[in-house]
């Protein structure tokens, strides 16, 4: 169903206001234009776009169900939305749209998004069902099958996703391969195939470099301009900054969870939030997005940011704190009352300063691994390319980029007046009752043993981040010392690390 002449007129009126930054008014006029009862499903979808770019999530959620069951909606307007809700972990939202769209057209397309809509929602024998029909119906296509080969692997037949991986690389040729290497790479790793694993991702990794470019790039802007906010936040910054916690309108139970991707921060997260207590953002992206970019990251210089952080009153920090806690509270779709919220984001390490500014009553979380590990997974995960991310494109970028990540960790953590903790993955490993103990202790939380059944409560709990399919598995000795398996192809880059492996305590 497209839209009326009076709908395109709103439309275009809408896009003029959110051109001059009147968002409000392109707001009046979506839900004056919506409000009728009988307002095209493009329509409506249009106004849920933008109530979800102001992190309105839930009056989006309650339109985009207007358009998710609306049965002249487009399977490409269903597919919009399942993209929304997926982006946030709301992969049974997702799983909805997406039936919607299959219900209208049940092409190779919609079967394999729905499969994978269905597979983050840990339903896996329905997520097998819809992959293998998308296969039926394009049977040259990789992303079926690469998603076929990850469920074989989460379920432990990883011989079975080896073979199919291979034996699709072999009969077809697309430039999605890529998708299949890294998933080919998880594979043999599994396994013990350690330097195939490893072809299979350079190969992989060749594929993608053309594209990572551009955002490697943006990488290294972005690290200059963190580490000049860094080295420019004097001690004299960080005293003023903590001081001010005696003075906030409204304090709050927040902790900040850093680290690195890769690092165990998702691990972390999932036993702590598990306290009837506490609640975990699971990157929610509200700090990034709403002021660490337009206040760190858009300034021509760091000189301007700098002043703008030192020139925060009193209000202005309130406010700001104010609006964080009501864009989380709308990406949690729930209020986080009186428990402690834990801020996790793993990138958030070399942007501290921020934060630090905005919550001077904050504890500071710093989940530490050893570098050789975090390197090596990091290298081996499969993720979106983005500035975070393009670094894996080589082992070499992946060192540095965690250099210079956690050089900023080394930097400031003597300087902070903020509690702070170093929660070693190893220790969680090797003896979890203990070193939860203490990372209860130091958050102020009582100790309840129910929150080591991590494996238990994420095979029922949709898990936003990349990384998922290992939190559903229990805590394992493996992935400690798991750089011995690649210490041949790692050798090259020992040396970029060593100034880390020093100062975390891992020579």
């Amino acid at each position: 169903m497209s839209m009326t002449d009076g709908e395109r007129a709103v439309h275009e009126s809408a896009l003029a206001a959110i051109g001059r930054g009147e968002l409000l008014r392109a707001q009046e006029l979506y839900a004056t234009a919506t409000s009728t009862g009988n307002a095209s499903p493009d329509l409506i979808a249009e106004h849920g776009f933008l109530l979800w770019s102001v992190y309105s999530v839930q009056e989006a959620s309650r339109l985009f169900d207007t358009v998710v069951n609306d049965a002249q909606s487009s399977p490409a307007l269903c597919r919009l939305i399942a993209r929304r809700y997926f982006s946030i972990g709301q992969f049974e939202k997702a799983v909805a749209a997406m039936r919607s769209a299959v219900a209208c057209d049940g092409d190779a397309e919609n079967y394999e998004l729905l499969a994978g809509c269905l597979e983050r929602n840990n339903e896996l024998s329905e997520a097998w069902d819809y992959a293998t029909r998308s296969l039926a119906l394009a049977p040259a296509a990789p992303r079926p099958v690469r998603l076929l080969a990850h469920i074989e692997r989460r379920r432990g037949e990883f011989d079975a996703a080896i073979h199919r991986l291979q034996q699709h690389l072999a009969r077809y040729e697309d430039a999605w391969d890529w998708g299949l290497r890294y998933e080919l790479a998880a594979c043999l790793d599994r396994v013990g195939r350690f330097d195939e694993a490893w072809s299979e991702l350079l190969l992989a990794k060749s594929m993608l470099s053309s594209q990572a470019a551009p955002s490697l790039a943006k990488s290294y802007a972005i690290r200059t301009r963190q580490k000049e906010l860094t080295t420019s936040t004097t001690d004299a910054d960080l005293s003023r900054w903590h001081t001010a916690s005696s003075t906030l309108a409204n304090p709050m139970s927040i902790t900040l969870m850093a680290g690195f991707p890769r690092s165990g921060t998702t691990l972390l997260e999932q036993i702590i939030s598990a306290h009837p207590r506490c609640i975990g953002t699971d990157e929610s992206g509200v700090l990034a997005s709403q002021f660490i970019s337009p206040i760190v990251r858009e300034p021509a210089d760091v000189a301007d940011a700098m002043i703008e952080i030192r020139a925060f009153d009193r209000a202005q920090i309130d406010a700001g704190r104010q609006t964080y806690l009501r864009f989380t509270e709308a990406y949690l779709w729930g209020p986080v009352g009186g428990r402690m919220l834990i801020e996790k984001d793993p990138m958030l390490t070399p942007d501290l300063p921020l934060p630090l500014r905005l919550f001077p009553d904050a504890k500071v979380l710093m989940p530490l691994r050893d570098p050789r590990d975090v390197v090596i997974s990091y290298f081996f995960t499969m993720v979106p390319l983005d500035w975070s991310s393009a670094s894996a494109i080589s082992i070499d970028e992946s060192a540095r980029f965690y250099r210079d990540c956690m050089l900023h960790w080394i930097y400031l953590r003597e300087r902070l007046a903020w509690p702070t903790h170093e929660a070693r993955y190893e220790d969680l490993v090797s003896d979890q009752v203990c070193e939860t103990q203490r990372i209860f202790g130091f958050l102020g939380l009582d100790w309840q043993p129910d929150v080591l059944q991590v494996e238990q409560r994420s095979a029922q709990r949709a898990i936003r981040t990349p990384t998922y399919d290992d939190i559903t598995r229990p805590i394992y000795q493996r992935s400690v010392a798991r750089w011995r398996n690649y210490e041949r192809q790692l050798a090259p880059v020992l040396q970029i690390l060593d100034p880390l492996l020093h100062e975390l305590g891992y020579e």
